[in-house]
């Protein structure tokens, strides 16, 4: 479940010259994708991207996660923790339904594993080495700051979007899908 293992099945089905868009732990395969086949990948998009070069209060918050998940009743906790990454109820609470049932039927032990390697892969080097554009979106209160993200790679393009938890695709489409967009304008002539 490492982070490399997954970005190198990506890979395997991910056609030439593609831009890879990753939510959390997704953001993270996505730019372990783009440093190991940087030939392939022609751009990143990041929703909130988990760890890569996360804030203090933010790594804190995550080791604490990673002795709970050692100690409780993961598909209650993933429940929880699922529903309480929302700044405002959701606009479609069925399909938030469907994700928290897909996250409460994963094995305990995938969780805990997925847990260690978001928590346990460098981004800061894999993001450092990215050779192609990205676009880093930022929820209300990120994991990684904007700033950092765009000193560790000029590249960088970034975005915070207003009124949005981690679960930016349910809350903030609109905002996100506007950044996209110029992003593809600016980075390879195009609207999408």
């Amino acid at each position: 479940y490492s982070i490399a293992a997954q970005a190198r099945a990506v890979l395997e089905i991910a056609p030439p010259g593609c831009v890879m868009v990753g939510h959390s732990m997704g953001a993270q395969v996505a730019v372990e994708a783009a440093r190991q086949a940087p030939e392939r990948v022609a751009g990143v998009v990041l929703l909130d991207a988990a760890f890569i070069a996360p804030t203090e209060k933010a790594l804190a918050f995550g080791e604490g996660l990673r002795a709970q998940l050692a100690r409780v009743d993961i598909p209650r906790m993933i429940e929880a923790f699922g529903r309480n990454q929302f700044v405002a109820p959701p606009a479609d609470p069925a399909a938030v339904d469907a994700l928290i049932a897909v996250m409460r039927a994963t094995d305990p032990a995938v969780t805990r594993a997925a847990w260690d390697a978001i928590l346990d892969w460098d981004g800061r080097t894999a993001f450092a080495a990215l050779a192609c554009p990205i676009l880093a979106v930022a929820i209300d209160k990120p994991i990684n700051r904007l700033a950092d993200l765009a000193r560790l790679n000029p590249r960088c393009m970034t975005g915070q979007v207003a009124g949005s938890g981690h679960m930016v695709q349910f809350e903030a489409m609109p905002q996100v899908e506007a950044m996209i967009r110029r992003f593809f304008s600016l980075s390879f002539g195009s609207g999408g």
